[in-house]
């Protein structure tokens, strides 16, 4: 596994490599998927400034989204029998236009701890138990993250562990994100 420790000024830059696929996430700025190329040509919108980004709080790459993906309703929700209120002055939040939570905590703030790391694999975990994620979020969890990087597909395994005084749940989301089958037309095409 080879790290770069100049990407993005990132020493915590971990690059994948399969076939003609190459992909290059950051644990250390919320699991990002910085870089995914297919025979070099890159197929994300690259932010080369991830830290005027991260001020922002504008999404980048391939962002893990969570606890929540787009827009609440209001400032504030109801989960688990219980009302949570955010403060909207919390620097953990992004606001939309209209000043609604979007997309849960910037992806910046939320560093992953690095389980496993191979040419092909990367599996990391996000412990939230801290009391600022906490405030945003109110239920102590884990989330497991594997990064797959076949010949063909880049694979994300998400699974989330729940633990309360009662009871510990645990739910699996597995997606094949993309697949390259047929990208060459998409790369060539005159739109792209």
């Amino acid at each position: 596994m080879r790290i770069f420790e100049d990407f993005a000024g990132d020493p915590s830059a971990r690059h994948l490599e399969a076939g003609d696929l190459r992909a290059v996430f950051l644990p250390a700025r919320g699991m990002l998927g910085a870089s995914l190329q297919h025979r070099g040509v890159e197929l994300l919108r690259r932010v080369q400034d991830l830290p005027a980004a991260a001020a922002r709080k504008s999404t980048a790459g391939i962002p893990f989204l969570h606890p929540w993906a787009n827009r609440l309703a209001g400032t504030s929700y109801w989960a688990a029998g219980r009302s949570v209120s955010l403060d909207l002055a919390s620097p953990l939040l992004h606001l939309d236009a209209g000043s609604l939570p979007i997309h849960g905590v910037s992806w910046s703030l939320l560093a992953w701890e690095v389980i496993e790391s191979t040419p092909r694999r990367l599996a990391a975990q996000l412990d939230w138990s801290r009391a600022d994620l906490l405030s945003v979020f109110p239920f102590r969890h884990r989330v497991e993250l594997a990064i797959t990087l076949g010949a063909g597909a880049l694979e994300l395994d998400t699974t989330h562990r729940s633990a309360s005084e009662r009871s510990t749940t645990a739910s699996r989301c597995r997606t094949s994100a993309l697949a390259f089958r047929s990208l060459e037309a998409v790369v060539a095409s005159p739109w792209s």
